[in-house]
């Protein structure tokens, strides 16, 4: 376990701000995410109010990443949803528009007026040009198709953010952020000239400094490939849809109990892994 640890924390150092370990832990910065956004979209915001950080792990190892959600506090409480893409898999337009309906879903209660739905923004953060235009920016709402100067206007926003992207209005702070999240080191930082990425440089040095988010990084790592493994093993001897399921309880299990068995508490397991504290004791019992 120490030498894991050793490897883990030296992996830390190695990652650029596109890995979604180290993007959600700057972004969960309230100050930091609130500039991000602003830059984003050009609004001015007076406070953002996280929802629920979105560790549904049992979708990592099919790709669908994590999200991180938040209210704003800009007069009509509107909601974001940022989220890190770092390999084009297809299909990311469809996604964004699974969000925005499952955010709507969660926002707005049984029976209430339609009318009371914020606005409602997709920021996809992506590490290719999933539009081929050589944007920095791509920003999609709904037009009426025979007449494109009629919007819509309900409050449905979807941004593609483009890191090698050349073209576009932005601003100099916004480049240069995009240009950081794949070279995320102090010597761009310093040289960019960005009071912006200055900040989540300086961010992001105390979080690979930080020995607790080493361990956490260790932890979510080895979770997501004992998940892996052991639900693409059921999968095979089984048929995938069943095995995946099976495999990933089993894989789920066997990892709790080594965190367990390391001295971890339950309360930290629990902040890792989303799984209810009950749970994580009667493996304790079972297995100690």
């Amino acid at each position: 376990m120490e030498h894991n640890r050793e490897y883990y924390f030296a992996k830390l150092q190695t990652l650029n701000l596109s890995d979604d370990f180290l993007f959600r832990m700057v972004m969960r910065n309230p100050e930091i995410c609130t500039l991000v956004i602003e830059e984003v979209l050009n609004i001015k915001i007076r406070k953002i109010e996280y929802i629920e950080e979105q560790k549904d792990i049992k979708n990592v190892y099919r790709g669908k990443g994590v999200r991180l959600d938040v209210y704003a506090d800009n007069d009509d409480g509107s909601v974001f949803n940022l989220e890190m893409q770092t390999d084009n898999k297809g299909g990311l337009e469809k996604r964004a528009r699974y969000y925005q309906s499952g955010l709507d879903v969660h926002l707005l209660k049984e029976g209430e007026d339609y009318r009371n739905l914020k606005d409602n923004y997709v920021i996809f953060i992506c590490c290719f040009d999933n539009f081929k235009l050589e944007r920095y920016k791509y920003t999609f709402e709904s037009f009426c198709t025979e007449d494109k100067e009629l919007a819509l206007k309900d409050g449905a926003y979807k941004i593609f953010l483009n890191t090698r992207g050349s073209r576009g209005e932005v601003s100099d702070d916004l480049k240069a952020f995009l240009k950081y999240i794949e070279n995320t080191t102090n010597d761009f930082a310093e040289g960019c000239g960005s009071t912006l990425v200055k900040m989540i440089n300086e961010n992001v040095k105390k979080i690979k400094k930080n020995h607790e988010m080493g361990v956490n990084y260790m932890f979510e790592e080895i979770y997501k490939n004992e998940l892996r493994n052991d639900a693409l093993a059921e999968g095979r001897a089984r048929g995938i849809e069943e095995g995946m399921e099976k495999g990933m309880e089993k894989g789920i299990d066997s990892v709790i109990v080594e965190m367990i068995k390391s001295g971890l508490e339950a309360s930290f397991i629990n902040r890792i892994t989303n799984l209810p504290i009950d749970r994580i004791e009667r493996l304790r019992e079972a297995y100690t």
